[in-house]
């Protein structure tokens, strides 16, 4: 939203993967990600940087500047813990690092100054949901209403999900129309 642009002069998403990597590499791995969201995926490592240079790089792009950075499905808050902190120890007052999680063991792990647990969706919310976010322009009548609400239901009326099943309906509606 135009709010965030004025208030974070630097925003980053990180997606973190659970891809496999080796032990000792881990930690590169990992600021690397965050290295390359920064930099707006610029191709700014070469992933021969070692831990060092990568905390170097870091450092430099979030020095005294106000930034907000989204660690988007955390797995294992224990391996971002220490990542975090630094990163908040170097940016402009006011920097945040939102972290998205399926537990809320993650949140304890980072030790999180606030966690916001989102609630399923009911049917009809969930329907409403799905509805808007996919582009369908009406209730669709009864059957396409069913279909929905069994959407609804398979996706456990995460709202998240529910998001990601309307962009993949979105994009089959707009490939059928080319």
């Amino acid at each position: 939203s135009e709010r965030v642009k004025r208030r974070f002069e630097t925003r980053s998403w990180v997606h973190v993967s659970r891809g496999s990597v080796e032990d000792g590499k881990r930690e590169a791995a990992l600021l690397s990600q965050v290295v390359e969201a920064v930099v707006d995926g610029g191709g700014a490592t070469t992933g021969a940087e070692t831990v060092a240079e990568l905390e170097r790089m870091l450092a430099a792009l979030v020095a005294n500047r106000r930034f907000l950075l989204v660690l988007d499905e955390v797995r294992n808050g224990g391996e971002w813990e220490e990542l975090v902190r630094r990163l908040l120890e170097r940016g402009g007052r006011g920097s945040k690092v939102l972290v998205t999680a399926v537990t809320a063991g993650v949140a304890r792990d980072m030790g999180a100054g606030h966690v916001h647990r989102v609630n399923r969706l009911g049917e009809d919310d969930g329907w409403a949901l799905l509805r808007v976010a996919a582009c369908v322009a009406d209730d669709g009548g009864a059957a396409l209403r069913g279909v929905g609400r069994r959407i609804v239901g398979k996706c456990g009326g995460v709202p998240l999900a529910l998001r990601a099943v309307a962009g993949v309906l979105r994009t089959r509606e707009a490939i059928a129309e080319e």
